[in-house]
């Protein structure tokens, strides 16, 4: 005689539910590790943008996107720095001084 199985069992479920688990902690790892800091401080993103500008003797602009109108920022590859003055930016150094 054959049984109908109609349901899981309890090693089954047990099972399954340690795998979810451990893919879950996996990811919430993964998600941990993701940096955001940089796009919300315009201080990381402009010394960022300095050290890729002399490494690669290019002169690049970045828009900042957290600003109402987007603010650039022109870094030159001799590591001057060109930026709205509403961001007070030193010019020589590319950091952001305290406001005053």
């Amino acid at each position: 005689m054959k049984m109908n199985r109609p349901a899981a069992t309890m090693l089954e479920l047990l099972v399954t539910l340690a795998v979810l688990s451990l893919i879950a902690s996996i990811a919430a790892l993964g998600l941990r590790r993701i940096d955001r800091g940089a796009a919300a401080n315009p201080a990381r993103t402009i010394g960022d943008s300095l050290s890729a500008a002399i490494d690669s003797s290019r002169t690049t602009t970045v828009a900042l996107p957290d600003s109402a109108p987007p603010q650039l920022v022109t870094v030159n590859a001799d590591g001057s720095v060109v930026a709205d003055s509403s961001l007070h930016v030193d010019r020589l150094t590319g950091k952001v001084a305290r406001a005053k």
